[in-house]
């Protein structure tokens, strides 16, 4: 995911995303505790994803880097749109770089 290039990877890009979604004035939709729950699993952090201790100063920077760190230039078609109670699913084809 291109957010993982701008926090490092490690942690982040929810905060990163969500702030992005709120910098361009959307909102986030959540269902209520009855039908939103959730557990995580625990687990022990994957090798070689440690923290990065950036990220605060990385995330204080989103509203000034957003425009132009590269997501907004992100190339993609939409292949199929799958609209669920509780999500929308969004298949997309991205037309990624040579490597």
């Amino acid at each position: 995911m291109a957010s993982q290039t701008l926090t490092g990877a490690g942690g982040g890009e929810d905060d990163d995303i969500y702030n992005r979604i709120i910098y361009r004035g959307m909102s986030i939709s959540r269902p209520d505790s009855v039908l939103g729950k959730y557990s995580m699993i625990k687990h022990q952090r994957d090798l070689h994803n440690e923290a990065n201790p950036k990220n605060p100063g990385k995330l204080s920077q989103t509203s000034r880097d957003m425009d132009k760190d590269g997501l907004n230039t992100l190339k993609y078609t939409v292949k199929e749109i799958v609209k669920d109670i509780l999500y929308t699913f969004i298949t997309v084809d991205i037309d990624a770089p040579p490597s």
